[in-house]
């Protein structure tokens, strides 16, 4: 597309030809005048220091999905969830921070959001790791209300489950019927973490 570009040197064929042709095959890397792409940590002149993502989002709910979070970081990601300015709707945990400049730019597609899959572990994190903290009890009964009323209210209006539910109102879009893992509302009912 007339961009400077490069092969993906964590695939299996990370070799372009001598006339720029990212590989499918391994002749690619057979060549005189080809050019294999140098991972990352392997390259000269790049800062390895280990950094976190700048965007509030569900990347950054991992650490307290895996129970990992503890003292102020946990306060922190507790005050990240509940604030409606970036993961808090009546709807459920945005995908991406409202305040973050990337919220349903572009492709608009992890953006913003809700996806049950996430606001499933997130709940179950709540609920398994974090079961005796007052106010995480207090998030996972509310976050837990609003999913099951996100899920049903758009059920009632359109007969069927999403792939994934606006962060305003609450409706399903995308992909539709999405039973995989819209269905673990049901596991939300029935609290089965």
């Amino acid at each position: 597309m007339g961009l400077a570009a490069e092969c993906n040197p964590y695939s299996d064929s990370p070799c372009c030809s001598e006339y720029g042709w990212c590989g499918n095959s391994n002749n690619h890397c057979n060549c005189p005048k080809c050019v294999r792409s140098i991972p990352l940590e392997k390259r000269k002149g790049i800062d390895h220091e280990e950094v976190s993502s700048p965007h509030i989002g569900y990347v950054s709910l991992f650490p307290l999905i895996a129970g990992l979070s503890t003292g102020d970081k946990l306060e922190q990601v507790l005050d990240e969830i509940r604030d409606p300015d970036i993961l808090w709707s009546e709807h459920g945990l945005r995908s991406l921070s409202a305040s973050d400049m990337l919220y349903k730019s572009g492709e608009n597609y992890w953006r913003g959001h809700i996806w049950m899959n996430i606001n499933y572990l997130v709940l179950r994190a709540l609920n398994v790791h974090y079961s005796t903290h007052p106010r995480a009890q207090e998030i996972y009964t509310e976050l837990r209300t609003n999913l099951i009323n996100t899920v049903h209210g758009s059920w009632e209006s359109t007969g069927t489950l999403w792939e994934q539910y606006n962060d305003e109102t609450g409706k399903g879009q995308r992909i539709q019927p999405f039973y995989g893992w819209s269905s673990l509302v049901l596991l939300i009912i029935e609290e089965i973490y």
